[in-house]
């Protein structure tokens, strides 16, 4: 069977799977995905592979939710410092001078 994922697709015209229809599903049907190209572009683009294979990509790829809630975690553990920790202890105590430089000292840097 033919790994959809290795770029290894049978690349045909939307005329001629209209005209090579049932001859392109037997080969779909034997593991050959297959992409569609409509009117030469490449944003128009189909692809026909079987059910299994598309499962098993899925698979592969995982949840968005999940790779969110990965970044999530990633993100509390490296604020899990003691800089950080000091950092947001200094909330609401940093007097307004001070905080007037830092915005310069941050607006040199940007330039």
């Amino acid at each position: 069977m033919i790994n959809p994922l290795s770029g290894e697709f049978l690349d045909i015209s939307a005329t001629e799977f209209k005209q090579r229809f049932g001859k392109t599903l037997e080969g779909v049907a034997h593991g050959q995905p297959v992409r569609i190209i409509r009117h030469g572009r490449k944003s128009d683009r189909l692809v026909l592979l079987r059910e299994d294979e598309l499962t098993a990509l899925q698979a592969r790829a995982g949840s968005p939710l999940e790779a969110l809630r990965d970044q999530f975690d990633d993100m509390v553990a490296r604020m899990q410092t003691s800089k950080a920790r000091t950092a947001v202890a200094s909330i609401g105590s940093v007097q307004p001078t001070a905080l007037g430089q830092a915005t310069q000292r941050a607006s040199k840097r940007s330039d």
